[in-house]
């Protein structure tokens, strides 16, 4: 049976407080180890003047995506009551969840989050191509670190990230699996004395089968991208904010555990086109 997110995030979901069975009811936080969903913020070197505007700019970021991973739970929640998603514990199970909390992301950006706004959006593959079994993890791994790093100019940490996750990627061949980054960059102007954030999202999958049946030799791999820019409307988001504390509050929890932070001169790191 497909997964709808969109007919189950609901119709105005950015209204929401916290209702239903409590994100505590169902233990499924092994999952939030599953690189499958990560928020990624790339933190620059700054006068110790603009703290203060820095704390203010990650609090925003942080209880947007937060409010996110909790709407995105309470999906979870709901499919696996319904008997769509699975309750098991196995890296398989983990994974689709992981992978239906991402769509759910993607459906919120799409339909209801009216503080923000995606344009840019591009689509590509790269593939098929055979590659030599056990050539994989590096193939893939090359071809990632092209597409992001040298072809879209993301900063250089997250050559490192992909490199620890790139073995996961290479061994996961079930059907559909994506990875969703959020990469958001606090990029501080020192001319204005001000930041404006920089928001991307990267989702990727690679498709990996037999060339031939019988033939364990040579794979098929293909791998395929949807990236798009996020112009994030700080002032409106502070508004809508006000009015779901309690969700963001769980959610909170969630991407302490799905987050990483980066510390780095970003003050030239965007130079690509996604």
């Amino acid at each position: 049976m497909a997964l709808n997110p969109l007919s189950e995030v609901g119709a105005n979901p950015s209204l929401e407080t916290r209702d239903g069975p409590s994100l505590s009811e169902v233990d499924v936080s092994s999952d939030y180890g599953t690189p499958n969903l990560l928020f990624l913020y790339y933190i620059p070197y700054i006068p110790s003047s603009a703290k203060p505007a820095m704390d203010e700019l990650k609090e925003d970021l942080w209880s947007w995506h937060a409010w996110e991973l909790a709407q995105a739970e309470k999906q979870v929640k709901r499919q696996i009551d319904s008997g769509n998603l699975p309750v098991d514990d196995s890296v398989a199970s983990r994974i689709k969840r992981t992978n239906y909390r991402a769509k759910v992301v993607q459906a919120l950006r799409d339909t209801s989050e009216v503080w923000q706004q995606v344009y840019d959006e591009r689509k590509s593959s790269w593939g098929p191509v055979d590659v030599k079994k056990g050539e994989e993890n590096g193939v893939i791994g090359e071809q990632l670190r092209r597409r992001y790093l040298t072809e879209a100019g993301l900063p250089q940490p997250l050559s490192v990230l992909l490199n620890v996750v790139n073995p996961t990627i290479a061994t996961d061949t079930q059907a559909g699996s994506k990875y969703f980054f959020s990469h958001s960059y606090l990029k501080y102007d020192e001319a204005a004395k001000g930041f404006q954030p920089d928001i991307r999202a990267t989702t990727f999958s690679v498709t990996q089968k037999a060339k031939e049946e019988g033939d364990e030799s040579t794979a098929t791999v293909k791998i395929s991208y949807d990236d798009y820019k996020i112009r994030f409307d700080r002032a409106l988001w502070a508004e809508q904010r006000q009015l779901a504390k309690d969700v963001i509050e769980e959610g909170m929890a969630i991407l302490k555990v799905t987050s990483l932070s980066f510390f780095i001169d970003v003050s030239n790191a965007v130079s690509g086109s996604i």
